[in-house]
């Protein structure tokens, strides 16, 4: 819940953003710079396009990464910096759905898509935050939420599989992401993944992934407590979940 909504405020709200002057006759100008001038894609003609690009060196990225859907055509640069054609790396149709590896500051974002890696706007991003869930059975992810056309199909995901699911529709679809690709599987054959740890001890249960304030601390989880994983970061936190609180701790105090 905190990281979703730090994301959020870090990657949509850009307007929010102090800037220098004469700043803000630029950003209108990169607004066009970055989303006009390119025929559009939209994602009921193809809903799932990341994939198409990628060819076998797709960029692995974790089950857990946080995923977002490109809301306009967008250009992908090598660097944080909207004023040079040079480092235009692709454009990303609209309606894609790409990898967010970081919020890179002053509005831009790191993110995957297919076999590159660079920065976007975060403001044309609608940002997913996963969560785990497990395969009922063999099942088809597919582009399009639509069964009757093999043609769709991306891969076959065996039955036990961990996905992240990123966005469930009323229609009977998920959009998830496996083996670092993304698709839509019918919701009916998922089931819950939820992973569990105990706590060693009397451990602070906090708001952020930081020991140098007591102030984002939400409470104190009693030793030999149940606590849901939700995430484990190689920095040596984990974002747990606790009596329907979600906060993060010290990965070395969980068994």
């Amino acid at each position: 819940m905190f990281r979703k909504f730090f994301t959020a405020v870090l990657c949509a709200a850009l307007t929010l953003t102090a800037l220098p002057a004469g700043a803000a006759s630029a950003m209108a100008g990169q607004k066009a710079a970055e989303t006009t001038g390119i025929s559009v894609m939209t994602a009921s003609s193809r809903a799932v396009s990341a994939d198409a690009a990628s060819g076998s060196t797709k960029i692995k990225v974790s089950l857990n990464q946080e995923a977002a859907m490109v809301r306009a055509n967008l250009k992908l640069r090598s660097t944080m910096n909207y004023s040079t054609p040079a480092n235009l790396l692709a454009v990303i149709p609209k309606g894609t759905v790409v990898d967010v590896m970081e919020n890179a500051g002053n509005g831009w974002c790191r993110v995957v898509y297919g076999n590159h890696q660079g920065y976007v706007r975060g403001g044309y991003l609608k940002i997913f935050t996963p969560k785990l869930m497990k395969t009922r059975t063999a099942l088809n992810m597919r582009s399009r939420q639509d069964i009757t056309n093999r043609r769709n199909v991306i891969t076959q995901i065996p039955k036990g599989k961990k996905v992240a699911v990123l966005q469930t529709y009323k229609n009977g679809w998920t959009l998830i992401r496996w083996n670092s690709r993304h698709g839509f599987v019918k919701t009916s054959y998922l089931t819950s993944a939820a992973e569990y740890r105990v706590t060693r001890t009397l451990l602070n249960l906090r708001s952020s992934r930081s020991l140098s304030s007591k102030k984002n601390i939400i409470l104190a989880i009693p030793a030999g407590k149940k606590v849901q994983l939700i995430r484990q970061y190689d920095n040596g936190w984990s974002k747990v979940v606790y009596q329907k609180v979600t906060g993060y701790v010290k990965s070395q105090y969980l068994k």
